[in-house]
């Protein structure tokens, strides 16, 4: 992957600073890569099925906070440990 500007790296390391609270991050979906969808990113993680599942996190930036919802993909296989 090659990204054209500063501000293109700036925003995956943060969707991927955003997504280790869950788990490693591994790599963005082909439309968050492609800015396809505007508010929404997809992100493969590697996850820890022994921690806690968040489906909220609390985000901050440059003083701002915003909440983030997680919604897990193929959550039907994968054990419930909440």
């Amino acid at each position: 992957m090659s990204y054209g500007t500063s501000t293109e790296i700036l925003a995956w390391q943060t969707l991927f600073e955003i997504a280790s609270v869950v788990g490693t991050p591994l790599l963005l979906g082909v439309s968050t890569q492609n800015r396809v969808f505007g508010h929404f990113a997809r992100i493969l993680v590697d996850m820890n099925l022994s921690r806690h599942n968040f489906y909220e996190i609390m985000a901050e930036r440059e003083q701002y906070v915003f909440n983030v919802k997680v919604v897990y993909e193929c959550r039907e296989q994968i054990p419930c440990s909440d």
